[in-house]
């Protein structure tokens, strides 16, 4: 594996990059990007003292002149040109001598990206406050019979997991041994995040497909019922070997899991990772649960959209400065999370585990293990 060697300057740049046509974004979701962006820095890179050099350190004239203009449109509530200009501040226009961040520095990063995190913090608790009394102002009975377009009017926007039973309402036909017609309704929580979009002609026959992007990641879920012998084993080693025997040379298996929800429903699912062309990858999630109608399949796909590899850079530079890793030698970077003997395709990286998840909220692993939990928890 070759080892790009960034410097901690470089790498904070390329994780504060914003997308080229955030300007044409409307003002809430301008925020919603650059409160995700800070909140990652405060659990990962505000917290590793060892990227920052202590030494003294005289910042340049067009630093101080960025500086400036970052506290002017601050005050000025211009919030997104504030962050642009602590980005120049810490690119200093182009220059790449000062390859380490200097703790002045990073202290007048903090301050004024914590000021606008603030800030927007309170725009957006102030705009979900007043959807949300708006939604309490109504019947929220769920109506059945509710189109997607009347889905979308009455959930867009409100925060944390909204419980609807028979999601749509929307109905599967199967046949039973008679050869009659009978109805499948499905019944399950998803996040609310989550908003119904159109199946194709390719989907799953009668799957109902919902979808949310983020600045990361691209997420969709199609939801359809499947046949018992089509279903998974509740067999973890079973699912793992299976795996191993069929993986291609570009990709990985990152974790299979089976168990029982919140409301005793068993259930099985299995990530898989898979290289795209010509950069990025998609997390491949397929969890299935038993229903009283049957076991329904939710096959999602979690592509890496944006700048492509943050993650796996900051974790990579992190692991380097602590000694954990050796950059001549990265063998110990990859492993099968099952079998350390295992050695073909695209093997699970150490950025990949679970535990910095939390730093990297919208980073496609991140939403396919998020989707799992609430799944889990709320059903």
């Amino acid at each position: 594996m070759k080892v790009i060697d960034k410097s901690n300057r470089e790498i904070l740049l390329e994780f504060l990059k914003l997308p080229d046509d955030i300007r044409e974004y409307d003002i809430n979701k301008q925020y919603t990007i650059l409160h995700d962006k800070i909140e990652v820095l405060e659990k990962s890179i505000f917290l590793d003292d060892s990227i920052i050099e202590h030494n003294d350190y005289t910042p340049s004239n067009r630093q101080d002149a960025t500086w400036q203009n970052a506290l002017r449109n601050f005050q000025a509530k211009d919030y997104l040109n504030a962050y642009f200009e602590i980005f120049d501040y810490i690119d200093d226009y182009g220059n790449r001598e000062n390859r380490n961040l200097f703790e002045s520095e990073m202290n007048n990063i903090k301050s004024v990206l914590r000021g606008i995190n603030k800030k927007i913090q309170e725009i957006i608790n102030f705009d979900n406050e007043k959807e949300e009394m708006k939604l309490l102002d109504k019947d929220d009975n769920t109506n059945t019979n509710m189109d997607k377009d009347d889905i979308n009017k009455k959930y867009k926007g409100i925060s944390g997991i909204i419980s609807v039973k028979n999601i749509l309402g929307f109905l599967l036909k199967q046949n039973d041994e008679t050869g009659n017609f009978i109805n499948k309704k499905i019944n399950i929580n998803l996040p609310h995040e989550f908003q119904p979009m159109k199946s194709m002609p390719e989907d799953p026959k009668d799957s109902v497909v919902y979808g949310k992007q983020t600045s990361s990641a691209t997420c969709i879920a199609m939801l359809y019922y499947i046949n018992k012998e089509d279903a998974m084993p509740y067999n973890n080693e079973k699912i793992i070997n299976g795996i191993h025997n069929t993986l291609g040379d570009d990709q990985g298996l990152i974790e299979v899991n089976s168990g029982s929800t919140k409301n005793n429903k068993k259930y099985v699912y299995s990530i898989v990772k898979t290289r795209k062309e010509p950069s990025g990858i998609q997390y491949t999630l397929t969890f299935q649960i038993e229903m009283q109608e049957g076991i329904l399949n939710i096959q999602a796909f979690f592509d890496e959209i944006g700048v492509t590899g943050q993650r796996e850079s900051i974790i990579m530079a992190k692991m380097i400065n602590e000694g954990k890793i050796n950059p001549n030698e990265m063998n110990a970077w990859t492993k099968d999370p099952y079998d350390e003997t295992y050695n073909k395709g695209l093997r699970m990286n150490l950025a990949e585990k679970e535990e910095y998840d939390f730093a990297f909220p919208e980073h496609p692993l991140s939403e396919a293990r998020n989707l799992v939990k609430i799944i889990i928890e709320k059903n």
